[in-house]
């Protein structure tokens, strides 16, 4: 249905994302036959709308994997703190978020 790629951008998700209603896409997707590339910080989105996922870092993708296999087993570590970094509605509250350590190179 859709590839995804995901890059540390926060203000293209700022301005846009509130609107962004992942069945309407779905639909147009599906009914017109089409691939979805979307740029995106939202996991949320991610989880519910793609197919595929790469993931980026420092400008170069450096995963790529069904959304369920990433999600269930992310094989990089920036992955895996993205996903870990993502606020979790079932966690008590005061339970901090997990940083994604290092910086991207110049």
């Amino acid at each position: 249905m859709s590839d995804v790629l995901q890059e540390a951008r926060d203000f293209i998700d700022a301005n846009w994302s509130p609107d962004v209603d992942p069945d309407e896409w779905r639909e147009l997707v599906v009914d017109s036959g089409t691939a979805l590339v979307m740029i995106t910080h939202d996991l949320g989105v991610v989880a519910g709308l793609c197919d595929r996922v790469h993931v980026m870092y420092a400008g170069r993708v450096i995963e790529t994997a069904d959304r369920h296999d990433l999600f269930a087993r992310p094989r990089q570590p920036y992955t895996g703190g993205l996903l870990a970094s993502v606020p979790r509605l079932d966690a008590g509250r005061g339970v901090p978020l997990t940083p994604i350590r290092g910086s991207a190179r110049d």
